[in-house]
């Protein structure tokens, strides 16, 4: 088409849109739309939800269609008060977006998914007003390979006539919705039922996940365009929950998501003085509310909160252990969810922080993991068995990060000497009385042990070794004898025997234990040396299994 002839057929579709608008606005009597839904009657909602539906799917589709067009008339501020173009049609430009974000605020899923994809397309686009065409589903230009060029991007949309003049008012609406609106993250695990209680919630759902995915780009397109703005809703928001009169939960939870999926959308100082304003808010909520559930909430958001903003804990080492503090009370909670969630938060900061917890910081006479290894019984005291093996693994990958090979391995005897404890009870018990080792409660005993040294070997790889020798001989006889056990109970014919099933379990525990135990290991010498000259029991056991009493993972 010739350029004249699109240009022409782009202003009639421009012309057509304004007086759509026009008329809209007649019908409508210029009322907010959200307001207007909040006023009818229960039996007249579904017909003006379908309505809004369609009415801003038309929207959307006239946006994503023209928007490039549009863009062609705007200019950067202080040029110009404005053009031919502006003039005629950025209000209803400005009302057609606002006819949306009103309509974003009614209660319907679908309305509230076809909305949000919407908002993240257009958010995106406005970030980068300096390339017209960008298709958002090609992602962020290849050119943008730093924050100075991103900001360059952001400066060049700040100073648009048309953003300032019409996009900006716009989206300090959705900005306040997204906000309270936030979808849970897939990480947070904990949710409120019909009753305001809490509960687990482990459902995975891709359509909730893409929902969330939207809201989460749109809000961090919106903080990079003004992270000012962003931050004193959310401030003002969190500040709103310690009066009682305005306590909200549900509310709570979506703010605090909101805050932790923009995360890094911040200048680093700017960041700075927010995080902290943020988690000072939460632990003096934690510290007014009544009722366990209430206080369960305010720890799970804390938990959610601090784990998101590495780049601050790693920044401010006494923030970083009182958080961790924190942490090892909320793993004494016995509310649904939270020691749970304090693992998870644990292994998180154990990942993105855990330099820190290896040097000697400010303040400290010592490394602050030294504190942990040692005290870990306590800590670990109140965990169920899934519990325990994060909090090991966790502690495995900080002292991973220690360069000194040396104190890796004391580390480990030292964070092992409760559960090595355990295992030479038992053991030593064993010696006496061999059928100790069929006690049910011997048995879960060792599995948990072997699955915690599991654990700490896949986080600390080679140097494990020097302390998986001294339980390496007990496991092997372990698995020989379990192997004899479970032959005899077949030979019988009673293969489905509960003693059977305890027995198989703990041969598996034991192969996935060696088997971690040799991928883990670098050190070809020391397997060959060490490893292999044990494993000929092993493979004897296999050898006199009984055909059912065999697993595939000896092939290892």
């Amino acid at each position: 088409m010739p350029p004249e002839q699109y240009n022409n057929l782009k202003m009639l579709t421009m012309e057509i849109y304004r007086l759509l608008i026009d008329q809209i606005n007649i019908i409508t009597l210029n009322t907010n739309m959200f307001d207007k839904y909040l006023k009818l009657s229960d039996t007249k909602k579904s017909g003006f939800e379908e309505f809004c539906m369609q009415f801003s799917l038309g929207l959307i589709s006239f946006f994503k269609t023209n928007f490039s067009f549009i863009q062609q008339f705007d200019f950067p501020m202080g040029y110009s008060n404005g053009n031919e173009f502006t003039a005629k049609y950025l209000n209803e430009i400005y009302r057609g977006l606002e006819y949306i974000s009103q309509i974003y605020l009614i209660p319907n899923d679908e309305i509230f998914n076809a909305l949000s994809e919407f908002w993240n397309w257009f958010c995106f686009k406005v970030c980068f007003l300096q390339e017209r065409d960008i298709n958002p589903e090609n992602g962020i230009p290849p050119a943008v390979n730093s924050i100075q060029v991103f900001n360059s991007y952001i400066q060049f949309t700040n100073e648009s006539y048309i953003y300032r003049n019409c996009y900006y008012k716009v989206l300090e609406s959705v900005r306040f919705s997204l906000i309270k609106k936030m979808t849970k993250p897939i990480e947070v695990k904990i949710d409120l039922d019909e009753n305001g209680e809490i509960v687990m919630d482990h459902i995975t759902n891709t359509i909730y996940q893409t929902l969330h995915e939207n809201m989460k780009d749109c809000l961090i397109y919106l903080t990079h365009l003004d992270p000012t703005a962003t931050e004193k809703i959310m401030l003002d928001l969190l500040l709103n929950q310690t009066v009682e009169s305005e306590w909200n939960p549900n509310l709570l939870n979506s703010l605090c998501w909101s805050i932790g999926c923009i995360t890094g959308a911040m200048e680093e100082n700017h960041e700075k003085r927010f995080v902290i304003m943020v988690i000072k808010h939460l632990l003096n909520l934690c510290e007014l509310k009544r009722g366990k559930t209430n206080k369960a909430i305010v720890a799970s958001n804390i938990m959610y909160v601090v784990g998101q903003y590495p780049r601050f804990l790693n920044a401010h080492w006494k923030f970083l252990k009182t958080v961790i503090k924190k942490l090892f009370e909320f793993m004494h909670e016995s509310h649904p969810g939270v020691q749970d969630f304090a693992c998870e938060t644990f292994m998180k900061i154990s990942i993105k922080c855990g330099d820190q917890l290896v040097k000697i910081n400010e303040g400290e006479n010592e490394p602050y993991i030294n504190v942990l290894a040692r005290s870990i019984k306590d800590d670990t005291a109140d965990l169920q068995a899934h519990q325990k093996l994060m909090f090991y693994e966790a502690l495995g990958n900080m002292i991973d990060r220690d360069p000194d090979i040396m104190r890796r391995g004391e580390l480990i005897k030292k964070m092992m000497e409760p559960t090595y404890y355990d295992w030479t009870t038992i053991f030593s018990s064993a010696g006496q009385n061999p059928e100790i080792l069929q006690n049910v409660q011997s048995i879960k005993a060792m599995d948990l042990i072997i699955k915690l040294n599991e654990r700490v070997a896949l986080a600390t790889k080679t140097v494990y070794f020097s302390f998986g020798t001294y339980i390496f001989n007990d496991i092997i006889n372990a698995y020989s004898y379990y192997t004899g056990l479970v032959n005899e109970i077949y030979n019988s014919g009673n293969m489905q025997s509960t003693p059977a099933k305890m027995f198989k379990s703990i041969k598996k525990t034991i192969l996935k234990f060696i088997i971690t135990m040799i991928h883990t290991n670098e050190d070809a010498n020391m397997i060959i040396n060490n490893i292999l000259p044990s494993l000929g029991n092993l493979i004897e056991s296999y050898r006199v299994a009984h055909i059912e009493n065999r697993y595939a993972l000896i092939s290892f």
